[in-house]
């Protein structure tokens, strides 16, 4: 009985796919999440440069009337990043409109700061906190 169990070949498939199915999602689902997580770093930096120039430049959107407003260089960069898939918090958004750039003065900085939480917690199990900063020298005004 003991040499017929041994012989026996049923199911080893089935096992074999049982040993790598976890390595296999694993691999899989770290792929997936870290190209996620890649595009979200990326959208935050193009969010942040994007609202740099907007400051520094003075559209309408960042400064109605021609005058630089907070909340609207906010509520544009909200507006930014949920076009490029992430929702962003806008008391995540500092914006200093007249800082300095390598010693220079008279840039507009924008830091965008996002809070990156994974689905999947083997992957990612903490949550990643993603900053991007910009500079652009304020032309307008």
């Amino acid at each position: 009985m003991v040499s017929r169990f041994l012989g026996c070949r049923d199911g080893s498939s089935a096992v074999e796919i049982a040993i790598l199915a976890l390595p296999m999602f694993l691999l899989l689902f770290g792929t997936v999440e870290g190209g996620r997580a890649y595009w979200t770093s990326q959208a935050v930096q193009d969010v942040a440069t994007s609202v740099a120039r907007c400051i520094g430049i003075l559209q309408p959107e960042c400064a109605p009337g021609g005058a630089f407003d907070a909340g609207q260089a906010r509520s544009y960069a909200v507006a930014a990043a949920e076009g490029l898939g992430v929702l962003l918090d806008p008391e995540l958004v500092a914006i200093d409109e007249n800082g300095e750039c390598a010693g220079i003065g008279g840039f507009a900085i924008v830091t965008v700061s996002y809070r990156f939480l994974s689905p999947v917690d083997i992957v990612f199990p903490d949550e990643i906190v993603m900053t991007g900063q910009s500079c652009f020298p304020v032309t307008g005004g």
